[in-house]
């Protein structure tokens, strides 16, 4: 006799479905406009993993998601970090607010 019964895991629940690479979409956690947002972004746009940025600052995973939630301010130190690890120039512009 054949079932069509779905496969549990050992806790007894339906296994969850990986999204393929290209189903993916990762988003910046943190608030458009932040500092972790703009960092988050900048290495979502240069295709790397928060594993492989941890990697190349030779950091702790949990330091990445922890600065780019916004949970821990980034360093200046942190930020040129990142900037070279993503081959990018690291620019802070102050302009005046039109009123």
């Amino acid at each position: 006799m054949v079932t069509n019964a779905t496969p549990k895991t050992a806790d007894g629940k339906k296994p969850r479905k990986r999204a393929s690479p290209e189903q993916r979409t990762e988003e910046p956690k943190a608030p458009p406009g932040t500092i972790a947002y703009f960092l988050a972004k900048a290495r979502i746009d240069a295709g790397f993993t928060k594993t492989q940025m941890a990697e190349k600052l030779r950091v702790q995973l949990p330091v990445i998601s922890k600065v780019e939630s916004g949970r821990h301010e980034g360093s200046e130190g942190m930020i040129i970090k990142y900037a070279v690890a993503l081959n990018c120039e690291f620019v802070l512009l102050f302009k005046p607010i039109k009123k």
